[in-house]
């Protein structure tokens, strides 16, 4: 079986990089002879995912001849694939008309062309939205009845995708970020996560947020240090802040060097690095604090304790669809960090037991899409 698997995947971001391995070791159940992956940066996947048996990347960027998932490069690929699977949220009208950030417009041409050659294309454990225009609701809901299966990861992606299309069944399964092979980098999932940091992943996209409380950047980043530093108070341990992304560089810097981050530090790594040194880091965690999405996913699936901060970006909905909405702080509690509640919700997240339990279950769901795939090739073969 040949394998035609597509996302936003270049190796920059250690979610997405996670997100797309527990795809990889979930897709290899269906025993696939190789599965391609486009990517605008194939050379940093590569080295960001290192030796993964069966898989092989496919650059898409303009200097391949691709505008990523148009051109001949992608025409090829579809026509030789058993199945296509679209992965990650690609249902949103962010960015709309760049075809190298939004793959709506792509989607529809990757659909007529795979139908044309009886390969069926599948939406694989994926979120839906945002979508605040007609024009992208009206785009997304074609290409979502355009899919011969439709497994979505939460409650919210699958009343999304029935207000676009009621005739779609979309089957809840999971998040795929669950199912990366921390062991494969060296991880031991069993090891207690009783470390001496609490590491603290954020997004400059908070900062954007954060700004429409009136307050200034040097003030957010003021109140931001004060609240992890009580967090770091409230379990003994230092602050370590993270950097996941390269455009997130400068605020890993900027609150480490902070005053009121005392004995702090910054890690700005690649992803590649990340994943070299995840047996020496993680152990280190005591508890992660992130707005980043598929970080969270990511370091709960290693066993490290997660709290979200959740300012606008999906982050209320993942801790929703664990059973654990209570695990989240909000924007104004962090700018408003007061001791007591701060306190309680690190209290709650540093229950590792709890974690463990809950991701177990999860990977579990996220597994059973593959089970649905299968049913679909065996139907089309």
């Amino acid at each position: 079986m040949r394998l035609l698997v597509l996302g936003d995947y270049s190796g920059l971001n250690l979610g997405h990089t996670a997100l797309l391995l527990g795809i990889l070791a979930e897709l290899r159940r269906l025993e696939p002879r190789i599965m391609i992956v486009p990517s605008l940066r194939p050379e940093m996947l590569d080295r960001a995912i290192g030796r993964v048996e069966s898989v092989r990347t496919l650059g898409v960027a303009p200097w391949h001849g691709s505008a990523k998932f148009l051109g001949p490069r992608m025409a090829r690929e579809i026509d030789r694939a058993d199945v296509v699977v679209v992965t990650d949220n690609q249902l949103h009208d962010n960015a709309l008309f760049n075809p190298l950030a939004n793959n709506l417009p792509a989607l529809q041409w990757v659909q007529r062309r795979a139908k044309r050659r009886g390969v069926p294309v599948t939406y694989y454990n994926a979120g839906v939205g945002p979508l605040r225009t007609s024009l992208g609701r009206r785009m997304a809901g074609t290409v979502a009845r355009g899919f011969d299966l439709v497994t979505v990861r939460d409650r919210p992606a699958r009343s999304a995708l029935r207000s676009l299309a009621p005739q779609i069944e979309a089957v809840i399964t999971g998040d795929s970020g669950f199912s990366m092979p921390w062991v494969d980098f060296g991880v031991d999932l069993d090891e207690d996560r009783a470390g001496d940091a609490v590491g603290v992943n954020l997004s400059v996209v908070t900062l954007r947020a954060l700004a429409a409380s009136g307050f200034t950047e040097s003030e957010i980043v003021t109140r931001i240090a004060r609240a992890m530093s009580l967090i770091a108070d409230a379990t003994s341990a230092r602050l370590l802040f993270i950097a996941t992304h390269p455009r997130d560089h400068g605020l890993a810097r900027a609150l480490a060097t902070h005053p009121a981050s005392r004995d702090a530090s910054a890690i700005t790594v690649s992803t590649h690095a990340f994943l070299e040194e995840a047996p020496q880091l993680l152990p280190r965690l005591r508890l992660v604090i992130s707005d980043r999405y598929h970080e969270l996913v990511a370091l709960a699936g290693a066993g490290v304790p997660i709290l979200g901060l959740d300012c606008g970006e999906k982050v209320d909905v993942l801790f929703e669809s664990l059973g654990l909405p209570e695990l989240v702080m909000s924007g104004s509690l962090l700018l408003e960090n007061p001791r007591e509640q701060v306190t309680g919700l690190v209290a709650s997240a540093l229950d590792g037991r709890r974690i463990r339990d809950t991701v177990s279950g999860a990977a579990r769901a996220s597994r059973a899409g593959v089970e649905r795939l299968l049913k679909v090739r065996r139907a089309t073969a």
